[in-house]
């Protein structure tokens, strides 16, 4: 950690189709937390609506809210991007504007950081949820070596649950603007490209609110972009031949035949909450 030992900031975007009442939740989430944020720097993405803006008036005055208001909506990857150079510390949280972080998930995660300093990105588990209760928990691995051969083939890493070093995150290009929706896989292995050292830790650190994820992650179009980020993680020769063939024989059938093939795959993926 830093000098003091718990100076962090959290970055977070918001845009006006994020609902208004999941946003206040996620802001008042950080409120709660048994150590707060240093700062919350917040990236309006386009224009919001006033109810947003009533929002993050609200709530400035209780957490140390650093808001800046892009001209158009340009995506997450790209507000993320901007909102990285306005954080003032050298270790960031990612937080987005309808989960619910667990109120001591900061507290956990510095006192992890403190005693393995080594660690670059820190992330955990995710319960997810809707309006109908809890649905199932994300699991990903802990140690880094399980890490490291997990992300040749998903994602390893929670991406609402990590703190990083900012440093790190831009010696590596930040965030890749030309996968929407997969924003946070290719900085991942960038990251473990360049030898940033991983962990995640067993407990649920946030609710994730999961509303028609089949339907926004199949189709054609989804497909073609999701072989297009696996290609090229084999350009950059962050895969290999094998893991590129198995991604794209199993991925590509399962986002194009639609929401049923792929809500089996969500479930294979994730242990039922107990």
């Amino acid at each position: 950690m830093n000098s003091s030992g718990n100076e962090f900031s959290v970055l977070m975007s918001v845009y006006a189709k994020d609902d208004v009442i999941f946003f206040a939740e996620a802001l008042n989430s950080l409120y709660e937390q048994t150590t707060q944020a240093s700062e919350v720097v917040l990236i309006g993405d386009g224009t919001l609506t006033k109810s947003h803006y009533e929002v993050i008036d609200r709530f400035s005055t209780v957490i140390n809210v650093k808001f800046f208001q892009l001209e158009r909506n340009q995506g997450l990857a790209h507000a993320l991007q901007i909102g990285l150079g306005h954080c003032s510390y050298d270790w960031v949280c990612r937080m987005d504007s309808d989960d619910i972080c667990i109120a001591d998930r900061f507290e956990k995660q510095l006192r992890f950081l403190k005693h393995n300093p080594d660690v670059d990105v820190l992330g955990g588990q995710i319960s997810e949820f809707n309006e109908t209760g809890v649905l199932s928990n994300r699991i990903v691995k802990m140690k880094h070596a399980d890490i490291l051969k997990q992300s040749k083939y998903l994602s390893p890493v929670n991406h609402v649950t990590v703190i990083y070093r900012k440093q790190k995150v831009i010696e590596a290009g930040g965030y890749n603007m030309d996968y929407t929706g997969m924003e946070d896989y290719p900085l991942w292995l960038k990251l473990l490209s360049n030898g940033a050292k991983f962990h995640n830790l067993s407990d649920v650190l946030v609710d994730v609110r999961v509303n028609d994820i089949g339907s926004r992650r199949s189709g054609l179009g989804y497909a073609v972009k999701e072989a297009k980020m696996f290609c090229f993680f084999y350009n950059r020769k962050f895969i290999k031949f094998r893991h590129l063939v198995i991604n794209l024989s199993i991925r590509f059938p399962v986002r194009v035949f639609g929401t049923f093939l792929l809500d089996l795959a969500y479930k294979v993926n994730r242990r039922k909450a107990r």
